[in-house]
């Protein structure tokens, strides 16, 4: 959680839902708890431990679901890449500054080969094998700020606000295996610049989805998007009173940034996943010289009923297990990476947990949760 608390990242993300293309439908945040994220939504859960076969993985930066399986990232940029049992597949570990090795590890994606697309430092994009063989190298015209391999091979970037750079006035780029441009898209509407906008906008891609792709801006709308660049749906999220406010959106430099921040409660989004049937965030809610309070928050476009679940803050037993989503599946199958020595602490505490084989060496496991809501709603539900 230190990581998402930097006041780099005090940044609200919005989103909404709507049938209409043409209007918003407005999701109002609540401010008071209504369920229980595992007893009220969840009607399966199970354990998936991630084997790696004595490899030793660091507090985990990223964790994305594949079409092999899963790829795991550390904060010392080790990429680790499992099959659908949670075999260890791979470790790519090729840090430095020569031709075939990566500063930095920005995002990662892998196409239906196994080939891994490594963003690093904005604008360099190293490609390699399954097998971690060097591919090739390439460099952006314009920084990113995450990647997704689409079902035909093609890649899309999330470009990062540069007003002077190549594709100012757009939010994604469409390119071939080979980064070749094919088309820029999407102004997305008029996002708002930022100077901490590259820590916070994302494009997810949903496995097997129509629209295919979710981007996750850091102004006040979210989007998903077709694998032609279409805005298909917009999301916009009311946080009411604590909602960020115009001026702090249009920071410049960090000293304005945190100049109003300490002047605002805010709350904003560390991750948002959509699927066919609903849309889940984790919110953080940053206090004014408090310890921050966080919540899980799942809304079900077929019912438009909220869902959510606060704790009272990043130190919440149950927060240490949910406070990592991976992805949302179509079959509306949410995957949570969890620290074992957090599971086994938790299996004791939560009855949910006591019918499951917990995983009793160090590491990671994921959490999967089968979210069945529709005609089984919670009678406190909004």
């Amino acid at each position: 959680m230190k990581k998402y608390l930097s006041i780099s990242l005090l940044l609200l993300v919005a989103l909404s839902c709507t049938d209409d293309k043409s209007a918003d439908e407005i999701l109002k945040f609540e401010t008071r708890s209504n369920c229980s994220i595992v007893d009220d939504c969840a009607s399966k859960v199970e354990i998936l431990p991630l084997r790696t076969a004595g490899a030793m993985i660091g507090e985990v930066m990223l964790c994305k679901e594949t079409a092999a399986g899963f790829m795991v990232v550390d904060y010392d940029y080790n990429i680790f890449c499992f099959n659908a049992s949670g075999e260890l597949q791979n470790k790519i570990a090729r840090v430095g500054r020569g031709p075939q090795e990566y500063v930095s590890v920005d995002d990662v994606a892998v196409d239906r080969q196994g080939n891994l697309y490594i963003l690093s430092q904005g604008t360099d994009v190293l490609v390699y094998t399954a097998s971690g063989e060097f591919k090739g190298r390439h460099t952006l015209e314009a920084a990113a700020s995450s990647v997704s391999v689409l079902d035909d091979g093609r890649l899309c970037f999330t470009l990062c606000h540069e007003e002077d750079a190549a594709y100012a006035d757009d939010r994604l780029l469409f390119a071939d295996a080979e980064l070749k441009p094919l088309q820029s898209a999407l102004p997305l509407r008029k996002t708002t610049l930022s100077a901490y906008g590259f820590g916070f906008e994302k494009l997810f891609r949903r496995p097997g989805a129509t629209s295919g792709l979710y981007f996750q801006s850091h102004d006040r709308l979210q989007y998903s998007i077709d694998p032609q660049g279409t805005i298909l749906k917009t999301y916009t999220l009311d946080f009411g009173d604590y909602a960020a406010p115009e001026e702090l959106l249009q920071c410049r430099s960090q000293e304005e940034l945190v100049d109003l921040v300490m002047k605002h409660d805010l709350y904003y989004v560390n991750n948002a996943f959509e699927s066919r049937n609903f849309l889940l965030f984790n919110v953080i809610f940053q206090q004014k010289a408090a310890v921050p309070e966080v919540a899980v928050w799942i809304w079900d476009k077929r019912s438009r009923k909220s869902y959510i679940e606060h704790y009272p803050n990043e130190a919440s037993p149950l927060f240490q297990l949910l406070q990592f989503p991976v992805n949302l599946a179509e079959d509306d199958t949410v995957w949570y990476l969890c620290d074992n020595e957090m599971l086994q602490a938790g299996q004791e505490e939560f009855a949910f947990l006591q019918a499951l084989d917990i995983p009793s060496e160090v590491g990671y496991s994921l959490l999967k949760l089968r979210l069945a809501l529709e005609g089984t709603y919670p009678k406190n539900s909004l």
